[in-house]
């Protein structure tokens, strides 16, 4: 077997897997988008739909009000029992006008930042969410993987053929296969240097 043969077997037999290795994971990497396309449009209405109610929550939210009555020259308040007991769970706002003798004034009792966490918050939906997001970033890692095989795939390739051709070369110039002795005759083969100091040959007729 000639060393033209061994190189040239060598490395067919070495990329002879190589499509079928590159179309799997091309498949994989499909495959891996289209569950991840599904799994973002899942996310994006669960968020909407989250966001959609938070804000009618807030939105149908009826804030309390503690009336007290005014008289001519006095500062007394009559606060409302009832009112003060619904409002225990929430902060006063000092919106005060003076309007007259026997006028009813009302303050608005505001809830806190964690009254309407805890009105809006919703555990199973937030829960869901996070998985989602948690599925998506997953299978985004998966696809990254994958890509990253098969780029280690082609470029392990590219550098044994690289390798296989410098050997190849430095085979024939020992062998004096690049010189042909007398002259070449019309029609025959010859190895070409591309450009001079250029380590790319071809294989051309005189």
């Amino acid at each position: 077997m000639s060393g033209e043969e061994t190189f040239l077997e060598s490395f067919v037999e070495h990329i002879s897997d190589l499509p079928s290795d590159i179309r799997r994971n091309l498949d994989l990497v499909k495959d891996l988008d289209k569950s991840s396309s599904d799994i973002v449009v899942k996310l994006r209405a669960a968020e909407e739909a989250y966001v959609q109610r938070a804000e009618q929550t807030v939105l149908n939210l009826t804030l309390p009000t503690r009336k007290r009555k005014r008289g001519v020259g006095t500062a007394s308040e009559e606060s409302n029992d009832d009112d003060d007991e619904e409002g225990d769970f929430l902060k006063k706002t000092g919106d005060k006008s003076s309007r007259g003798v026997d006028d009813i004034d009302s303050d608005i009792l505001v809830p806190t930042t964690e009254e309407l966490r805890g009105r809006i918050m919703n555990p199973a939906e937030l829960e869901m969410i996070a998985r989602l997001r948690r599925e998506a970033m997953q299978q985004s890692e998966e696809k990254v993987v994958v890509a990253e095989q098969t780029y280690a795939l082609i470029d392990e390739t590219v550098k044994r053929l690289d390798g296989d051709l410098s050997k190849f070369e430095a085979l024939l110039k020992v062998s004096g296969a690049f010189e042909v002795a007398g002259g070449a005759k019309p029609n025959d083969l010859a190895a070409i240097q591309v450009n001079p100091n250029s380590a790319d040959w071809i294989l051309a007729k005189v």
